[in-house]
């Protein structure tokens, strides 16, 4: 039975439910709430994980030696029932096994562990995949997390770390074209509801390991930091009042793909008995 989990520090209030281990709000202490309400009639997901997969496969599926398997776009994570690890004030830690049902999508056995720990106005989000079987797993992880922008889209900007030539790979359904087109150049990126009309804005190559989400002119703010992540994505729901920043470990599959799960570009590769690990930390603020 799904749980709400709340962690605290004297800056912000986190509510992570047990199903997905999915965060639900992040709220100031003056009432400031940073992640989109979710609604069911726009876009049911707030901050969804996603594991084993991040974007969707060729047909849904991939081979595995010789073996096909149905799995479906951005994986099964985010639907699991987690078990609570451990609770303290700042800090939660919840844990998910395979399940006959993973077993027949997913043939390994793992330990998908999320931790969320708070630390002034910043939360770390960490994932840790754990292969409890001999033989080498193969997965992507990323974050989806949603960030309200009530004011709407376009009266913010993405403000990359570094100086960024941006170019996007255009996407045919859930597939990648190959055909990367630039896109903007600079550290700041003002966004446009018409990004995304046709889905998302996919950066497969960044000279930026941290981007912050800011209100122009002033108000609130989101810092994104992930050293451990490759690729970047920018999504919502054309014209809805929020809008993702995602870090992800991997990538859709690419318009020409063969299929086998172990030829997939950015895939990750696990050895059996061995533990991946990749952080995430946003910081959230106010403004003026």
């Amino acid at each position: 039975m799904s749980q709400l989990i709340t962690i605290q520090n004297d800056r912000l209030t986190v509510a992570i439910s047990t199903v997905g281990a999915e965060i639900q709000s992040v709220r100031s202490k003056t009432g400031t709430e940073f992640i989109w309400e979710g609604d069911p009639a726009v876009w049911a997901g707030r901050a969804p994980i996603m594991f084993p997969l991040c974007g969707g496969l060729k047909d849904d599926t991939y081979t595995l030696n010789g073996k096909t398997y149905q799995q479906q776009k951005h994986g099964f994570i985010r639907f699991v029932e987690f078990s609570v690890v451990r609770v303290s004030e700042n800090e939660a830690v919840l844990a998910a096994t395979e399940t006959a049902e993973t077993l027949a999508t997913f043939p390994w056995r793992f330990t998908f562990t999320a931790t969320f720990r708070l630390e002034g106005d910043s939360l770390a989000i960490t994932y840790a995949v754990e292969n409890k079987d001999g033989d080498t797993m193969y997965f992507s992880v990323g974050g989806h997390e949603a960030y309200a922008t009530p004011e709407g889209v376009d009266a913010y900007e993405a403000v990359f770390e570094q100086e960024e030539e941006l170019a996007v790979n255009p996407l045919y359904g859930n597939l990648l074209g190959h055909d990367r087109q630039p896109f903007a150049s600079g550290s700041v990126l003002p966004m446009k509801k018409e990004y995304f009309a046709v889905d998302a804005i996919v950066l497969e190559a960044l000279n930026s390991r941290a981007v912050t989400l800011r209100r122009r002119g002033g108000g609130r703010s989101i810092r994104v930091e992930f050293p451990g992540f490759d690729h970047l994505l920018f999504w919502q729901k054309y014209d809805a009042p929020y809008l993702c920043v995602e870090p992800w470990n991997g990538m859709p599959d690419f318009i020409d793909s063969d299929g086998d799960i172990t030829h997939k570009p950015y895939i990750t590769a696990l050895e059996g008995g061995k533990t991946y690990t990749v952080t995430h930390t946003v910081t959230f603020s106010e403004g003026e």
